[in-house]
């Protein structure tokens, strides 16, 4: 591989190291929003929902790390940064595709019994509870988990919002099992595409990477052959 051959591919590597970090400013975003939302609810913590947005969060920061390596190895030339660079990204990518099935496999179960949770701390809530479905109710404009029958005969001033420009109260129509799903849909659909992009993006990554590699040992071996003549 001549010197100008290496030099493209090392210009393509970069830039697809940008876009890794444009990606990773995206989810760390996407981790910050969540966790922004549901942080201040004890409720989201049982099923591991604020620690999942954590997780965004922190895979935003490595594929950040990742990508300065990788920048600074096509860069410098470096071999011994290209190959830390080639064997992160395939850890994360392997890690990626296995998180990506189970998150498949366990979706319903866990929509199922994220509802049942609801269910069960609207009946009897502690004091940290109500709070939470206080600041939940008129975060999300939603009422009870399916509706305003979940509360009973104990119906929450949170339930009503203020109509604009005057001081009437209005019933929120949805329930919150109704809103939190569709909130956290929309955020799943964004991290699942992004993620997707991640994988065909880090994919052509390794391949880069590898070929500027081997091209690199390459023009090594052919510059000692001319030396040594």
């Amino acid at each position: 591989m001549r010197s100008y051959s290496v030099n493209f591919v090392k210009g393509l590597l970069i830039a697809f190291n940008v876009a890794f970090i444009i990606n990773a400013f995206v989810l760390n975003f996407i981790g910050t929003f969540i966790y922004a939302n549901l942080s201040n609810c004890t409720i989201f913590y049982e099923k591991g929902l604020v620690n999942s947005s954590v997780l965004v969060f922190c895979s935003g920061l490595a594929v950040f790390v990742i990508s300065i390596l990788g920048c600074c190895g096509a860069t410098k030339k470096n071999i011994i940064l290209l190959n830390a660079f080639t064997t992160f990204l395939a850890c994360i990518l392997i890690m990626e595709i296995l998180a990506g099935s189970m998150a498949a496999y366990y979706n319903q179960n866990f929509r199922a019994k994220f509802k049942e949770i609801l269910k069960k701390s609207i009946k009897n809530p502690t004091p940290a509870e109500f709070t939470c479905w206080r600041r939940m109710q008129n975060h999300f404009e939603c009422c009870g988990v399916d509706s305003i029958e979940d509360w009973g005969d104990k119906v929450p001033y949170s339930c009503y919002g203020n109509v604009t420009g005057t001081n009437e109260k209005i019933l929120h129509k949805y329930g919150c099992y109704h809103q939190l799903e569709e909130f956290l849909g929309n955020q799943a659909t964004n991290i699942i595409g992004i993620t997707f992009g991640l994988i065909l993006i880090k994919v052509l990554g390794i391949f880069l990477s590898r070929c500027l590699v081997v091209g690199m040992k390459k023009n090594k071996f052919l510059n000692i052959l001319i030396t040594e003549e």
